[in-house]
């Protein structure tokens, strides 16, 4: 939008927008991060289910989404397999003739190469599929496929870490008064930030004795990816509404939003 006070109001209801804590926006901020982090000119999808059937709740392009849905249409595929069992199932090709013909042949008609797909779980329970599809015949590395799983073991409370450590960090009170958590929880989030790669800590600039969470380019990279499909989500109202009504919205919005700690989900 080129108008500049409409691309300000869509910047502060993004602000406002973020700040809820649904699982779905969650999966948007993941799906985006993943297609571009695990590796280059991926697509992502992710599927749930929804009163027993399967649903894309979030997907990096059109590309994910027009696969997630074969799949559901023809009640085969490996994103409903991972989604079933809770394994990561990987998919060239070779032994998805036996398996899942129907999609294999109309996939590839669409151009599919390849597919990786990782289970997002809470405990026990399979909350989703993360669905890397490529559109060349390769390979996952080791490494790439690490990297989906690190995003497959990323939980809301983690976004919300991530927004109230950008831009300059923040220390463990901090991030707990933040989520709304005790320091001990706060501090095992943070470790377990640090082990995915997502934050690190350093010493702080004017207390020698509290480390500041700051992000690492990994950490940065998820807050982009989040930046952009909230943007792009929140793009359409301001092309649809214009400036002013846009600025209406945004006070109102600003009225009715309870302030307080964030209410935090898994």
């Amino acid at each position: 939008m080129s108008d500049a006070a409409g691309i300000t109001g869509v910047a502060e209801l993004q602000e406002l927008l973020l700040a809820t804590d649904t699982l779905q926006e969650f999966l948007s901020e993941v799906a985006h991060c993943a297609a571009g982090e695990v590796s280059p000119g991926l697509s992502c999808g992710l599927t749930v289910r929804s009163d027993g059937r399967p649903l894309t709740i979030a997907s990096s392009d059109g590309y994910a989404n027009m696969l997630d849905q074969l799949q559901y249409r023809l009640d085969q595929g490996p994103c409903l397999s991972t989604l079933q069992t809770g394994e990561v199932v990987f998919d060239d090709g070779t032994d998805a003739g036996d398996q899942w013909p129907l999609y294999r042949t109309q996939g590839e008609a669409l151009g599919l190469g390849v597919s990786l797909s990782v289970p997002v779980s809470h405990g026990a329970q399979v909350l989703a599929a993360l669905n890397l599809y490529s559109r060349t015949l390769r390979s996952f590395t080791s490494a790439e496929r690490a990297r989906a799983r690190g995003f497959a073991d990323l939980r809301p409370a983690h976004g919300f870490a991530f927004a109230r450590l950008s831009p300059d960090g923040a220390t463990v009170g901090q991030l707990a008064e933040h989520l709304g958590m005790t320091k001990q929880a706060a501090s095992q989030l943070v470790e377990e930030l640090v082990t995915k790669g997502y934050v690190e800590r350093r010493p702080h600039p004017a207390d020698a004795r509290a480390r500041l969470i700051v992000l690492t380019p990994k950490g940065w990279a998820c807050t982009r990816a989040a930046d952009e499909a909230a943007a792009e989500v929140l793009r359409p109202w301001a092309d649809a509404l214009g400036p002013r009504r846009l600025a209406a919205l945004r006070a109102d919005l600003s009225r009715i939003a309870t302030p307080g700690r964030l209410r935090r989900t898994w």
